[in-house]
């Protein structure tokens, strides 16, 4: 994907980072000259309609929520060709660079201090009907001052919202790892599974070690459902 110079009202600045729904540009808002984290769904995603709908969604889902540990939409929109969230902007790293620049365990009353914040976040979006769904160490961002906040609600659903618009029935949403057992078989899920892949979260941060490890994802998936995890003492 080729960097373009602006989109909409965000003149871009540099590239923060990319994955499978785009890429993320660190911008500057030119009618306030806010910093901005820019999220941009290139054309050729735009016209699959895998990804439209789930980058949507994310921005449908998280402009509901006004939370200090959820990193917040500040607008939505499109041009050129390219679908964009403009979302507020963290200065720090996800809790997965975090912890592999750390090369050590956090102290345990970190560990507690960054779980507390993702749970009351978490319950919040929870008591306004949104489940994340894919709670991991990657969509846990970490700013200067050390507070956590989460992102990234890409697979995020609505309890009441009809979703078969969006995911075949029998599929799994997510990341495995830290995947429900529920979510992992595909079934109906509610709060619990984002309370448990919390659970999952911790488990990594006290062991420095996942719960499940696997050489294939079906494998991995098979253990989530049918195994229980490694005790965290071993």
């Amino acid at each position: 994907m080729t960097t373009p110079v602006r989109i909409g009202p965000y003149r871009i600045e540099t590239e923060l980072g990319r994955g499978g729904m785009g890429v993320v540009y660190r911008a500057e808002d030119t009618r306030t000259q806010a910093t901005v984290a820019l999220k941009v769904l290139p054309p050729h995603l735009a016209a699959d309609p895998r990804y439209l709908p789930r980058f949507e969604r994310e921005g449908h889902s998280a402009a509901r929520l006004n939370h200090p540990h959820i990193v917040r939409v500040l607008g939505t929109g499109s041009e050129g060709g390219y679908h964009y969230l403009a979302l507020q902007f963290v200065d720090g790293q996800t809790l997965t660079e975090y912890m592999r620049d750390r090369k050590s365990l956090l102290p345990a009353e970190r560990i507690i201090a960054i779980i507390n914040q993702i749970a009351a976040a978490l319950d919040y979006a929870h008591d306004l009907g949104v489940l994340h769904r894919d709670i991991k160490n990657g969509n846990i961002m970490l700013d200067k001052t050390g507070a956590a906040l989460l992102t990234d609600f890409g697979v995020a659903k609505l309890e009441d919202e009809e979703f078969a618009n969006y995911t075949v029935v029998g599929t799994t949403v997510g990341t495995p790892a830290f995947m429900a057992p529920e979510q992992a078989r595909g079934a109906p899920v509610d709060r619990r599974a984002d309370v448990y892949s919390l659970g999952v979260v911790a488990y990594t941060l006290f062991t420095g070690t996942a719960p499940f490890k696997a050489d294939s994802q079906p494998a991995l998936l098979h253990k989530v459902v049918y195994e229980p995890p490694q005790p965290p003492e071993e």
